[in-house]
Order: C-alpha cells, then structure tokens, then sequence
C-alpha cells in the first residue's frame, strides 16, 4: 500500500514539474521569437507623416482618485501649455470624497483661470471602477477622437495627431497606442522595472505587431475613435479591473484593429517598491484571466485565423507560467527530500529544454539592458534584478489565480504610487514564510544529496532571504 501511494505522489510530483517546464519553456520561447521579429520591426501602418500638421481635435480623459493636488495642477498646466489646449479639451472625473472634491475644484478653477476647455467631474461613488469613471468622460467629449491617459502620464502632442493622421487615412484602426516607458527609476524597483518595460515593449508590441498579430490597447496612452467606443464597444466594461485589456479584444473580435506607433513614447510612473508592484500584479492577473474566461466563447467563435486565436489565449494565459513555475519547483522539492529521489533529474530532458530557452531568454532581456547601459557589469546587475523580482512575484501571482479559480472577486485598489506609496505599509509574513520554507527545503536536499533539484530550490530560497534582508531597498 505504500509503495502505492509513493507511486502515485511521485507521478503527480512529476506530471507537476512536466507540466511547469513545458509551459515555461513555450513562454520563453515564444518571448524570443517576438523579440527577434521586433528586431527587424516591420512597419504595418502605411504612410503616415512624421510629425502630422493634421490638426484635428481630441478630447482628453482623465480618471482620478485621491491624488496630490500638486499633480492635479500639473497635468491642468501641460495641458494649458501644450498645443493640445488649442484643438481639444481636457476631461477630468474625480470619484474623491465630495468634500475632497470641493478642495480640487478650487485648486483647477484657480489653475485653469479663464480656460473654458478644462472640465471638472465628480461621481459619487467608485461604482465601475477606472472603466465607470472614464465612460462618464465618453458621453461629455465633444471631439471625434479621445485619448485616455493617467493623471501622471508624460506625453508628445506629436503621438496624438500622427495617431489622428493614422485613424484618418485608415478606416481598418480604431485605436492607436504608443511605447510605455517608465517616468522614474530612483530606486532599486524602478530603475529595474524600466529595462524590464523596455523589454516587454519590445516583444510583447514592436515585436508581435511585427509579426501581424493584434496588439492590446494601454490603460495609459491610447487614441480612440469616439463613435466607435461609443457606439460599438458601449463604453468600458465597468465589470473588468483591466479596462484597457477588454476594449482591445473586444476590438480585435470585432475585426478591427489597434495601430502600435514605436517612435512614440508615453511616459509613466512605475512602481519604486515590490509591495506595490504587488498590487499591480494581482489586478492585471485577476483580470487578464476574467476577461479570458468573459470572451472565451466569443474568441473562439470570432472569425479571426485559429492560430490568433491561439496565440491570443497564450497572451491571456502567459501569468500561468510563472505560477506553475513556482508550484512545480515548490512540489518537486518536497517530494524529493520525502522519498530521496531528484525528480528534477528523473525528466532531464524537460529540464534541459527549460535551460536552453531560459537562456536565450536572458540573453534577449540582456541585450536591451545593455543597449542603454553599455556596462557589461551593470547588465549583469540588472538582470539579476530583474531575476528577483520575477521570482518574487511568483507566489502572488499564483494567490492570485488561485483567488479567481475559486471565485472569490477581487476590488480594485489603486496602484500606490508617489506619497501613498510611501505610506504603505509592507506585510513581511509571507516573505518570512517563503524564506524559512524555500531554505529549509534546500538544506533538506543537500543533506540528501539531490543536486539538481536544489540548484532551482535554493534560485527561490535565495530570493526570499535576501530580500528580507534588503528588505528596506526593496519592499
């Protein structure tokens, strides 16, 4: 009986670490091949002018909630001072406190002065989250195309009206999103975070619409055509934390498509601690995988090539790899110091396949490091940065699944950012969990002598201590 039961734990041990070497390694690979195609990066927009002298006019969305005043007048100020002022209109939508709100009424009032193109919302309530906000905004814009942006977005009027001279000249676009790139990098996170975004960008956008595969739209920087998400999207889904992620499946289902300018950069705030990057992450996995499962019959039904089809479940999906990821090492390991076989070793091959792509991998995530630091040394740095974080986030991305799997809904919390940041007050349980766990698993293993196994136990045990070490650079 019990070497029954040791069979069957051992065969879910390694259907698990199967299971997660393939989905990692099909990841990695497929971020390869959209990082060699942005290489070469195709141009799928036509003729567009340059710098477009097409002045046609916008209005601007803003949704906001408890921010600073001072950069509530900032953005009024850019916007006053920006050739945008003269052709369009700025929308703010505060969902603060009717209290609070008054204070930021006199403070845009005082700042706008005799502006009369600078409007002033208030929703009582938060009801739809971001995507309620905004769809107020909608039904007040005055101009045929809007562009939504956040409070603390950084951009060029020039990306607004080459996006316009874009939808004009094609009907097949509706939307036009730019590359992100972080606003700030003074700390250990953010500087890490703005190489990593370099990278994403580079693969996930220059690189798969390089390819012809549909791009998603941004929550931050996007150009819309207003009849179109009026009348055909009806709005954003005020049931979705991640707006930005349904309107663009639902615009690729419906046949049109989202244009990606590569020459244009919006800048944002990012994250400067990993307990508010943790925020984030929750919230764009939770919603990555409700709006896979809102659109799943959709999709497939849509007349889109069955290989999109695909490839757009896999970019939904692609939080998955590092969970599995985390759980399989995470099982391997403690059935391997329970019956004292390396599990890891028992499917070489899988492991192999997982090491070699990996390492291009990093290799592609390096070179775009290297591109701007042009420092061997600092490459290095960064990607073991980078490395941290990626494992770091793991366990919460896995709760974060694991919360939607059993149907428990998540509310929308406001990514920590500036002052609220600063205020935030980090939860060290878990780390110190993960820390004991991971640690005391990879002394189990050497004590039994199981190399191979341990060398992905102790990657894990690795992080977790030294971040609590660090803990006040990094959490």
């Amino acid at each position: 009986m019990m070497v029954y039961t040791m069979n069957i734990v051992e065969a879910l041990g390694s259907a698990a670490l199967i299971i997660c070497f393939v989905i990692a390694t099909l990841y990695q690979v497929l971020y390869v091949v959209y990082y060699l195609a942005g290489l070469r990066s195709v141009n799928r927009n036509g003729n567009i002018v340059k710098s477009s002298t097409a002045r046609k006019g916008v209005s601007i969305l803003v949704s906001m909630k408890g921010e600073p005043m001072d950069k509530i007048e900032a953005l009024i100020k850019n916007f006053i001072n920006s050739e945008l002022s003269k052709y369009g209109e700025l929308i703010i939508v505060s969902h603060d406190d009717y209290n609070d709100y008054v204070k930021i009424r006199e403070v845009v009032d005082k700042t706008r002065g005799g502006v009369d193109n600078v409007i002033l919302m208030w929703r009582e309530g938060g009801r739809g989250f971001k995507a309620g906000a905004i769809n107020a905004a909608l039904w007040l814009a005055r101009y045929d195309y809007i562009l939504v942006i956040d409070i603390d977005s950084v951009f060029n009027s020039d990306f607004v009206f080459q996006a316009i001279d874009l939808l004009e000249k094609n009907t097949e676009f509706v939307a036009v999103t730019s590359r992100w790139r972080g606003l700030n990098r003074e700390t250990i996170v953010s500087e890490t975070l703005w190489y990593v975004m370099e990278f994403e960008v580079n693969t996930l956008y220059r690189g798969r619409y390089s390819l012809g595969l549909p791009v998603f739209t941004l929550g931050a920087g996007t150009v819309y055509r207003r009849d179109y998400v009026r009348e055909v999207l009806k709005g954003w889904s005020e049931d979705n934390i991640v707006e930005d992620i349904d309107a663009g499946l639902r615009i690729i289902m419906g046949g049109r498509r989202t244009a990606f300018l590569d020459d244009h950069v919006v800048l944002v705030e990012v994250t400067n601690r990993l307990s508010s990057l943790k925020i984030q992450q929750e919230r764009w996995v939770y919603g990555a995988l409700y709006t896979f499962k809102k659109y799943l019959r959709r999709l497939f039904l849509s007349p889109i090539n069955p290989l999109v089809k695909l490839e757009l479940s896999l970019y939904l999906n692609q939080y998955l790899s590092s969970a599995l990821f985390f759980l399989g090492v995470l099982v391997s390991s403690i059935i391997s110091v329970i019956y004292g076989k390396d599990l890891v070793l028992e499917h070489l091959p899988f492991a192999t396949a997982w090491f070699i792509s990996f390492t291009l991998f990093s290799l592609c995530l390096a070179h775009v490091i290297h591109s701007y630091t042009r420092n061997v040394w600092k490459t290095i740095v960064i990607l073991g940065r980078s490395g941290v974080i990626h494992n770091y986030l793991s366990h919460t991305i896995l709760k974060s699944i694991m919360r939607f799997l059993l149907g428990y809904p998540l509310e929308f919390r406001r990514t920590p950012k500036g002052e609220f940041e600063k205020k935030l007050v980090s939860k060290p349980l878990s780390e110190y969990i993960l820390a004991s766990l991971f640690t005391i698993l990879t002394i189990a293993l050497l004590i039994r002598r199981l190399v191979i196994v341990t060398g992905f136990t102790f990657m894990f045990a690795l992080t977790y201590v030294y971040l609590n070490v660090r803990r006040e650079k990094w959490l």
